[in-house]
C-alpha cells in the first residue's frame, strides 16, 4: 500500500474520483461497495461530474451500499444520501444499485 498526502478535501476527493475513474475505464462493469455520509460528498460530487462531462460512464456498473440505519427511510438515510449525491446524477441504472434491508 502507498500513503498519498493531499493538500486538502478537494485534492482528496479529485484524487479519489481519478482512482475510480480508472477501474472504469479498465473495468466498465465493475462492482463497487459505496458508504453514505459526509466524507463522501466531495468524491460523489467529482464523479458526478465527471459523468455529466462525459468522461465517465456508471451504465455498467453495479452499486451496493454497504450499510443502512435500521427502520430508516427518510432523507438521512443511507439510500437516500446515496441517491442525491451520486445516483440521480450520473448514468447508472436503477436496476444495478442494491441496499440493504
Amino acid at each position: 500500500m502507498r500513503t498519498v498526502i493531499l493538500s486538502d478535501y478537494e485534492d482528496l476527493s479529485i484524487k479519489a474520483a481519478q482512482q475510480v475513474k480508472d477501474i472504469l475505464m479498465k473495468k466498465p462493469d465493475a462492482v463497487l461497495a459505496l458508504a453514505a455520509g459526509r466524507t463522501t460528498g466531495g468524491l460523489y460530487g467529482e464523479l458526478s461530474r465527471l459523468c455529466r462531462a462525459g468522461e465517465l460512464s456508471f451504465k455498467a456498473v453495479k452499486i451496493f451500499a454497504v450499510a443502512e440505519y435500521a427502520d430508516d427511510t427518510g432523507i438521512n438515510s443511507c439510500r437516500k444520501v446515496l441517491e442525491n449525491s451520486l445516483l440521480n446524477n450520473t448514468d447508472v441504472k436503477q436496476e444495478n444499485c442494491f441496499f440493504p434491508s
